[in-house]
């Protein structure tokens, strides 16, 4: 599964990252999964030890945070159903069209 984070939200001016948002994805030959979502955080200070200055921060780091915040079952949700996806895109259950139209 590849994890990335396509925005960040922060205050200003003290660079407080305040939410996240995430994909989660997947690629099997030309079949892709993916789920999408947005992680807050609580505020943090500029004083608080564990805080990391925007220009420090890496997307790791802030996968991390987000998949934390989930907890693991979550992320094992979300990467079940976008394996579920691929799944299903590679053997579909339905599929429309007209005999008469072949």
């Amino acid at each position: 599964m590849n994890w990335t984070i396509s925005q960040l939200d922060r205050s200003m001016p003290d660079g407080m990252v305040v939410a996240a948002h995430w994909r989660v994805s997947k690629t099997d030959g030309a079949i892709t999964g993916a789920a999408y979502g947005e992680m807050r955080f609580d505020y943090k200070s500029p004083q608080d030890p564990t805080f990391i200055p925007y220009a420090n921060l890496t997307q790791a780091q802030v996968i991390q945070w987000v998949k934390d915040a989930l907890g693991p079952d979550e992320v094992a949700k979300y990467e079940a159903s976008v394996q579920r996806q691929i799944d299903a895109q590679k053997a579909p259950a339905l599929t429309s069209g007209l005999p008469w139209s072949v």
